[in-house]
C-alpha cells in the first residue's frame, strides 16, 4: 500500500482508527479489574478526606510508594491519578483513551520507520500489525492498572521519532536534545520495564544507521 505525501499522514492514521475500532466490540464488557479497584479505592479515600488527603496521595505516587515495594513509574501512577480527577471511576473512559494511545503508538512507530527511510509499505504494516498485537490486550482493557506499558510505548516512540530524525538530518539540534532528555525521562519514570529498551534504543539506532548524531543523542 503506497501514500501520496497528501496522504502520508492522515491515511494511516485512519486506517489505524479503523482497525483499532474491533476494540469496541468489548466496550460493553468494560469493566474496572481487582488492580484498578486497588487503585480507585485510594483515589476515592482521599478525594473523600479533602485536597490534604490528596496532595498526600500524589506524594505516595510520585514516591512509587503504593504497591508496598518500589517501582519507578510514579509518571504513569500520577496520570492515572489526573484522569481520576476529570472521569472519575468510569471504565468506559479509561478504555477508550486506552485505545487511543495505543494507536497513537502505532502510528508514531510507522512515522519513525519512514523516517528511518524503511519501505513506506512495509513501515505501514509494521504499525498496522501492531495496533492488532494480541499482547496488547491487557493494558487497553484494564488500563488504569496496567496503562503504564501504553505509556512508556508511547513516550518511548515519541523519543525515538526525534532521534530518527536526528539520524536523517546527521546533526543534533539543541531544541531536538531537549524534546529527546524529556521524552526518554518520562518513558523511564513511565513504567520500570523499559528502562533497558530506552537507554539502548538511541545506541542501537547510532549502530545499525552508523550515525555519529544518534550516537551523541544516545550518550
Amino acid at each position: 500500500m503506497s501514500f501520496g505525501p497528501r496522504w502520508r499522514t492522515l491515511g494511516p492514521l485512519l486506517i489505524c482508527l479503523l482497525l483499532a475500532s474491533i476494540y469496541l466490540l468489548y466496550w460493553p464488557h468494560a469493566e474496572l479489574v481487582l488492580d484498578d479497584w486497588f487503585l480507585f479505592q485510594k483515589f476515592e479515600q482521599a478525594r473523600a478526606k479533602g485536597a490534604q488527603a490528596q496532595w498526600e496521595l500524589a506524594g505516595v505516587l510520585a514516591r512509587s510508594q503504593l504497591w508496598g515495594t518500589f517501582r519507578i513509574h510514579w509518571l504513569s501512577l500520577l496520570f492515572v491519578f489526573g484522569l481520576y480527577q476529570i472521569a472519575g471511576p468510569h471504565p468506559g473512559f479509561y478504555f477508550l483513551l486506552g485505545i487511543l494511545l495505543h494507536v497513537a503508538v502505532a502510528f508514531l512507530l510507522y512515522r519513525t520507520l519512514t523516517r528511518l527511510k524503511i519501505d513506506g509499505r512495509a513501515a505501514f504494516l509494521a504499525g498496522a500489525a501492531f495496533v492488532l498485537l494480541p499482547t496488547a490486550r491487557h493494558p487497553l482493557l484494564w488500563f488504569p492498572s496496567c496503562g503504564q506499558y501504553v505509556l512508556a510505548a508511547f513516550w518511548l516512540l515519541v523519543y525515538l521519532h526525534s532521534v530518527a530524525g536526528t539520524v536523517a538530518a546527521g546533526r543534533l539540534a539543541p531544541r531536538a536534545a531537549l524534546w529527546q532528555s524529556v521524552a526518554l525521562a518520562a518513558a523511564l519514570f513511565s513504567t520500570d520495564q523499559a528502562v533497558g529498551l530506552a537507554l539502548l534504543s538511541a545506541l542501537w539506532l547510532a549502530v545499525c544507521w552508523r550515525s555519529r548524531a544518534a550516537l551523541t543523542a544516545a550518550l
